[in-house]
């Protein structure tokens, strides 16, 4: 999957069951324990909220995204 497509997941495209995410074109098999952990983290959210919000509760940006990974590549050794 994309940056993006991970970006705008849904709750409901994340099958417990049988431990997928389906995303635009494709579905990706995931641990179980990630599978459990992303429905944990999504609970209290409704099916077609996203999984991924910034602290407003909006869609994080993908260049917010981007600036976090370079802050924390910057502060590695």
């Amino acid at each position: 999957p994309t940056v993006e497509e991970v970006l705008n997941l849904t709750v409901n495209q994340v099958n417990e069951p049988e431990n997928l995410i389906s995303y635009k074109e494709l579905s990706v098999e995931y641990p179980k324990h990630i599978i459990l952990e992303l429905k944990n983290f999504t609970k209290n959210k409704k099916l077609n909220d996203l999984v991924f919000v910034n602290i407003k509760g909006e869609k994080v940006e993908r260049t917010h995204l981007n600036n976090c990974f370079n802050r924390a590549c910057s502060k590695l050794p």
